[in-house]
């Protein structure tokens, strides 16, 4: 199947200048065109994004996500153990940052109570 940018803009919510800096600096594999020049992107393409996606949103850099694509096409011992070893700190890092947004979401939580028991309580 083939998608247009919007589509795939749209369905990963990310912006097309965003798709067209991603083809720019070779993160995606060259994306292919019609006879007018609009992109249209395969299955396979959206499957390139989905992991770009997903590495930026739980922090890898772009440099870092360049080298785990590129390490994807070469499978060699080394690079699943450097593939590993990146997952592990992402996966890490996430979990700190789990704790992070739970400590806060207790601190709202806890801070709201107190507002709707202050609402609730009869006034002197």
């Amino acid at each position: 199947m083939m998608y247009s940018i919007a589509e795939v803009a749209e369905k990963f919510d990310i912006s097309k200048n965003t798709l067209r800096y991603y083809e720019r600096i070779g993160l995606l594999d060259l994306i292919g065109r019609d006879s007018k020049g609009i992109r249209f992107y395969t299955d396979d393409n959206l499957d390139e994004i989905n992991k770009i996606v997903h590495l930026r949103k739980v922090g890898a850099s772009i440099s870092e996500i360049r080298i785990f694509l590129s390490d994807e096409k070469k499978p060699t011992i080394e690079t699943l153990q450097n593939r590993i070893q990146f997952l592990k700190h992402l996966n890490q890092k996430l979990a700190k940052e789990m704790i992070e947004i739970n400590e806060q979401k207790d601190y709202i939580d806890k801070k709201l109570n107190q507002l709707v028991k202050t609402m609730d309580s009869p006034e002197s």
